[in-house]
């Protein structure tokens, strides 16, 4: 009885110092943001892009860019983004030497700067006098806002832009209280490389030179000391070239040389991305567009309510503050309507996020002050609401992105093309696919045997070294048929494998033998195989030999169809046709006599139908209806 009494006091004992200790730790405000911090990072991890990019979403548009770029210690596009290259390809790096793919390393290494981002935003709104629990919650309303979440979890810079904007935010309103040097320096540091990593950190000088003003004494005194960190920030883009002069395998704009790398520190990319609205209704057009995106991110009435947080912020003594944040807004919302792509574009989601913030910081000074007329309880289950909501509402939208694969489709066509014995290059415009190609060789194993290059490559030494030049059926949208005549003169087309086109300088020759079928217009089908590819579709590839060159441009018909009884039509169940042959972009008119001619197509069989042929013919179309040639009858598989 006496041994049960001494270790239920011992436990007790501990009980009470281990409650002591957390009482102690959460009345500690670094402690509070650093569990903030982890917690946010946990949520973003659970969201985290694991693959190579595949959504087309403007929220991800340089992100196949970057999972490539990081691993191999190279440069990224205008402005260059020396700190995140750098500071990215070290944990991408360390990552991959304990077996983490350079994708979702990449990912994580947004999220890492999302739960700083998180942890600054508590401290914030503890430095301008709000209480722990309310600043807690604005810090984790941010943190679910959708832009922000979404940059969260990919291979993105803006995390890392919204660590340097509330970091200097919070050195400014801890300078513009202390007036301490120490403040001003962090101050200063933290802009200049904020700068120097995104230039529409230099948004935010407004704000900051509200916190400023009336100690600009101890700024002048310390005038040179403020310059050298500029100095330092720009110096980072040395990184830029050293890694180019060091041979590494992926640099844009040639930061090697003087003109790349001075493109790289001056190109804004304003000239691309800046129009002002030609007219008021453009204007308010541009004003519509920008207010449904901030109503993405978060509920009207939580802006609302973020903003008249700061107007309280103003009777709680705190002008300066509140000024400065209200800049922040304004500023911010303004340049909205001046970055106008025609289309809602990655920098304008990007540049809107300070915005959002400030917004989120004013809500920590909603919640009612020790004497208020409602109770506590009612505010934290209206904050704890609007959390739950936002992570309700924001998650599927979230994983839609970081879960889309779509990419996986141009590699795993180009992955079915069949090898021969000449060389092969696959030839993309720099973009998305070429992204997952690169990805998908160089990381996963795959495409082996094969030469990935992009547009800049240059076609001529392709085609003069004796390769196969291929490329996506998509890329004729951006570099058409006349684009390769004007490099390479008379090009002839032909599809090696579905989705895509090889580009030769001579034609493919082939001779007429009995078991071609006659379409009556000149051309012949040499061979014509149906076979089932996947669940639900039928792979039809068929080879067009021109016996006489047609004198029209024929559309290219491939119907499957189901019998029905003698003397009827037979019902088409789907249909693959084509304007021209391959995929559209070769006319039966440019063809030469002799030439064979490869394509490809895939037709969906629909769910209960009971398919029996594939029907291959061209045809013509006028004012007096469709003019078909012969077809050729294929049985269904």
């Amino acid at each position: 009885m006496t041994v049960q009494s001494g270790v239920g006091k011992q436990i007790r004992r501990i009980q009470r110092s281990l409650h002591a200790r957390f009482a102690s730790a959460i009345k500690d405000d670094r402690t509070v943001a650093m569990a903030l911090g982890v917690m946010m990072l946990s949520l973003y991890c659970c969201t985290l892009q694991l693959h190579v990019n595949g959504s087309r979403s403007p929220y991800a548009t340089d992100v196949g860019e970057i999972q490539n770029a990081l691993p191999r210690w190279g440069t990224l596009h205008f402005t260059g983004y020396p700190q995140y290259s750098l500071i990215g390809s070290v944990l991408v790096t360390i990552l991959h030497w304990v077996g983490v793919p350079p994708a979702p390393a990449a990912s994580l290494f947004s999220a890492l700067w999302g739960g700083l981002v998180v942890a600054l935003t508590f401290e914030v709104a503890r430095e301008l006098g709000a209480r722990r629990l309310p600043s807690a919650g604005a810090a984790i309303v941010f943190g679910l806002a959708l832009s922000f979440w979404v940059d969260a979890s990919l291979a993105e810079v803006h995390t890392m832009t919204m660590a340097f904007t509330a970091g200097s935010m919070l050195a400014g309103l801890r300078f513009a209280r202390t007036g301490s040097k120490r403040d001003l320096l962090w101050l200063a540091f933290l802009c200049a490389q904020g700068v120097v990593h995104q230039r529409a950190v230099v948004f935010i000088a407004p704000a900051v030179l509200v916190l400023v003003w009336g100690r600009w004494r101890t700024v002048w005194k310390n005038a040179w000391s403020i310059v050298g960190h500029a100095v330092c920030a720009l110096a980072t883009y040395l990184y830029l070239p050293i890694r180019a002069w060091t041979g590494a395998q992926w640099t844009f704009n040639a930061p090697g040389t003087w003109r790349g790398f001075w493109g790289l520190v001056f190109d804004t990319k304003a000239g691309r991305i800046v129009r002002l609205p030609a007219d008021a209704a453009e204007f308010w057009g541009r004003l519509r567009t920008v207010a449904a995106l901030l109503s993405q991110d978060l509920p009207w009435l939580a802006l609302g309510l973020g903003i008249a947080g700061l107007v309280i912020l103003v009777r709680r003594g705190r002008l300066q503050a509140a000024v400065s944040l209200t800049m922040l807004i304004v500023v911010h919302l303004g340049v909205t309507t001046v970055i106008w792509e025609g289309r809602t574009s990655d920098a304008l989601l990007a540049v809107k996020l300070p915005a959002i913030w400030a917004c989120a910081v004013g809500l920590a000074f909603i919640a009612p002050a020790g004497h208020a007329r409602w109770p506590q309880g009612a505010w934290a289950a209206a904050a704890l609401s609007l959390v739950v909501y936002l992570g309700a509402y924001h998650a599927p939208q979230v994983l839609a992105i970081t879960r889309d694969r779509s990419s996986e489709g141009v590699i795993q066509r180009v992955s079915a093309l069949p090898l021969t014995d000449e060389p092969t290059t696959i030839w993309m415009p720099w973009g998305h696919d070429y992204w997952a190609l690169r990805y998908a060789q160089t990381y996963r194993g795959e495409l082996q045997g094969l030469t990935i290059a992009d547009h800049n490559a240059s076609i001529e030494s392709i085609i003069a070294s004796g390769q196969r030049l291929v490329t996506a059926q998509e890329t004729f949208y951006v570099f058409p048929t006349s684009w390769f005549e004007e490099r390479l003169g008379r090009v002839y087309l032909s599809s090696p494998s579905f989705g895509l086109v090889e580009i030769r300088t001579a034609p493919m020759q082939g001779v007429l033998t009995p078991g071609a079928t006659l379409l009556g217009n000149g051309v012949a089908a040499a061979s014509a195989t149906v076979a089932r590819q996947g669940e639900g579709q039928l792979a039809v590839t068929v080879q067009w030999l021109v016996v006489d060159i047609p004198g029209a441009d024929y559309a290219v018909g491939v119907h499957l169809v189901e019998q029905t009884p003698t003397g009827a039509e037979p019902n088409v169940l789907a249909q693959a046709d084509s304007q021209h042959p391959v995929y559209g972009w070769y006319p039966t008119s440019r063809w030469s006599s002799g030439e064979l001619v490869t394509e490809h197509y895939l037709l969906t069989v629909p769910l209960g139908s009971h398919p029996t042929q594939v029907r291959l013919f061209m045809y013509t179309h006028d004012d007096t209806g469709f003019h078909n040639t012969n077809a050729v009858v294929l049985e269904a598989p």
